[in-house]
């Protein structure tokens, strides 16, 4: 791994850190081998985006950042020179309706475009009709964004797989476990799908029906303490 891609939350820090790169017998790149993620859980998500798939280890500046590395920026490269890390494989999801795709790392929302009128939805969970439900909508959480709106909803976490949780329904519903696909129909009023901080929303009209399933992987390079 010698080429280095940089997102970060501070425009300010880029240029010190394509120095340190080079210092360490790195080069800067557009087209990198790893991605240093600067700033908190929102920037990993960003890089995602912008480089899906490309390892990357999440560096905590002046942010919230629950995954990062506790480590500053020599000790890191260091590390990553010496080949002191190991690489940690994440499931994403993917959200589909009308050629329209959205992935995740951490979620995908499905819930009512217009706050003041609630959801009419039905829901089938790996090929099994769950039944009909009117609230907010629900969440589609991978194990990785768990710790999240999820665990905000459920106050859950899992370490495994992917699970929904049910966004103020009228009913009380623990959360479901899926492995492979879930099909939600909007029976009433509109629907927006979101996935994770990216500001690209789709609109569903009553009446139409939004897959989502695991789709691709992406990488988190964790460091050994030591080194």
């Amino acid at each position: 791994m010698k080429k280095i891609g940089i997102v970060s939350r501070e425009k300010s820090l880029i240029p010190e850190i394509k120095k340190k790169i080079k210092e360490y017998g790195f080069s800067f790149s557009v087209k990198p081998d790893f991605v240093l993620s600067m700033g908190g859980d929102g920037t990993f998500l960003v890089a995602e985006r912008r480089y899906p798939g490309i390892p990357k280890i999440l560096v905590k500046y002046n942010s919230i950042c629950k995954k990062c590395a506790a480590f500053d920026i020599d000790h890191i490269l260091q590390n990553i020179k010496d080949k002191n890390y190991k690489i940690n494989e994440i499931e994403k999801l993917e959200a589909s309706f009308n050629n329209k795709k959205l992935q995740a790392v951490n979620d995908i929302i499905v819930r009512n475009k217009q706050q003041y009128a609630a959801l009419r939805f039905s829901l089938n969970v790996d090929s099994n009709n769950v039944g009909e439900f009117i609230g907010d909508g629900i969440v589609a959480s991978t194990s990785f964004g768990s710790t999240g709106y999820f665990h905000s909803i459920t106050r859950k976490s899992f370490n495994k797989g992917f699970a929904i949780a049910f966004n103020n329904i009228t009913e009380k519903r623990d959360p479901i476990f899926f492995n492979k696909k879930v099909e939600i129909k909007i029976l009433r009023e509109q629907a927006i799908i979101s996935a994770d901080n990216n500001d690209n929303i789709i609109t569903v009209s009553e009446g139409n029906t939004i897959i989502i399933y695991p789709k691709g992987k992406t990488k988190v390079m964790e460091l050994h303490s030591a080194g």
